[in-house]
């Protein structure tokens, strides 16, 4: 991206956004796997893959949106 476009600008907002929430609650799951909480990494583990199909679609989001420059 050699120029300013603010919609490129959102789109990485967004996916560095769901990347954060990814890596959080990634780091939550092993955190409760090491205290063998198996409740909360079933809980966890949901979360995490929906956040996972979030950061997909921001990620795609971003290509699909580099196509039209």
């Amino acid at each position: 991206m050699g120029y300013e476009c603010h919609e490129c600008m959102r789109l990485w907002q967004e996916y560095g956004e769901a990347t954060a929430a990814y890596i959080k609650l990634e780091n939550k799951l092993r955190f409760s796997a090491l205290q063998q909480d198996h409740p909360l990494i079933q809980s966890l583990t949901l979360e995490l893959e929906a956040a996972g199909k979030v950061r997909r679609a921001a990620r795609e989001a971003i290509r699909g949106h580099e196509r039209t420059h």
